[in-house]
């Protein structure tokens, strides 16, 4: 089965993080055809077993020398998000950036209702579904900038979550 660790605050600016030094890990672990995927935190592997976050986030740690939180989803589960096609007509863009949430573990209910307009801060939760375990936002990014929608979904939601732009979920599926 083919998996996308979704790996949360990861950036090509950190030499620790490197795709090259992440692959070893994963490797290191026992899972084939690692593949990072951009310099933002995402690699696609394939395993026999179902993957234990928690396990390849120890091993970042003990490897690499940071401790990241991981949400991993199947290739099936990334079909699904593609099928939902959240984000109807809004399509990411320089003005709206259509942003794909995903959360490590379900809460019992969200502490917020969605659909949410949340006017304050320029942006929008336009879906939830359960079944993966995926938020979905639209943000008006001419008004305000990603990272204050993130530390309010923190705020939310903790930290163990990690965002993507629907465009890099849609590669990423295209990819696997």
């Amino acid at each position: 089965m083919k998996y996308i660790a979704f790996l949360r605050g990861i950036g090509p600016g950190d030499p620790r993080m490197a795709n090259d030094k992440l692959k070893l890990v994963f490797e290191s672990l026992g899972f084939t055809d690692v593949q990072p995927f951009i310099s933002s935190g995402n690699v696609i592997f394939s395993s026999a077993t179902k993957p234990v976050e928690s396990h390849i986030e120890q091993a970042i740690e003990q490897q690499l020398g940071f401790f990241r939180p991981i949400c991993i989803r199947s290739q099936p589960e990334i079909g699904a998000i593609i099928k939902l096609a959240p984000f109807d007509q809004t399509g990411h863009s320089q003005r709206y950036y259509t942003l794909v949430t995903f959360l490590k573990t379900p809460p019992s209910s969200l502490p917020f209702s969605v659909p949410l307009h949340n006017a304050d801060n320029f942006f929008e939760i336009v879906h939830y579904d359960k079944s993966t375990q995926t938020l979905f936002t639209v943000t008006d990014h001419t008004a305000v900038k990603t990272p204050k929608v993130m530390a309010w979904l923190e705020k939310q939601l903790g930290n163990d979550i990690t965002s993507r732009t629907w465009n890099t979920v849609e590669r990423i599926y295209s990819k696997l």
